[in-house]
């Protein structure tokens, strides 16, 4: 579960992570930390932290579909299938819309929301987060 919350401090992401991977939150790398957020800067992209980790602990890599802006984005998606995945949207603790919140989901339904409020996402989501096992040579 999520132990830190709100923009810039929220672990959702790195806790939906350790949930898709079964590990414990300590084990994956502090998003605020590494990325430089804070309010007001956005800081490094969070695939650019988890990506060489996931390679390195896992074999994995992550491959982020932002809804926003991928034309066809519907069957990037049915590629996929039926998989646990990222999904992040608009969070229902932001009045205005503006910050995000990070579950996971199959098919675009929630299946674990880290936040002990709960409540999911309160609008389209905005992009998907796939791990991928990366080939090795």
């Amino acid at each position: 579960m999520q132990t830190l919350f709100g923009w810039p401090d929220g672990d959702c992401t790195e806790s939906c992570v350790a949930t898709l991977l079964g590990c414990d939150l300590s084990d994956v790398p502090n998003l605020k930390t590494e990325c430089g957020r804070e309010v007001g800067k956005i800081g490094k992209n969070p695939i650019e932290v988890l990506d060489p980790w996931l390679r390195r602990q896992y074999g994995l890599t992550m491959v982020w579909v932002d809804l926003q802006s991928v034309h066809g984005a519907g069957q990037v998606l049915s590629l996929f299938g039926e998989v646990h995945r990222l999904m992040s949207g608009p969070s229902p603790r932001s009045p205005d819309g503006v910050f995000e919140h990070m579950v996971v989901a199959v098919n675009g339904r929630v299946v674990h929301d880290p936040h002990p409020e709960g409540g999911g996402l309160t609008g389209k989501a905005t992009g998907h987060g796939y791990l991928v096992r990366v080939c090795s040579k």
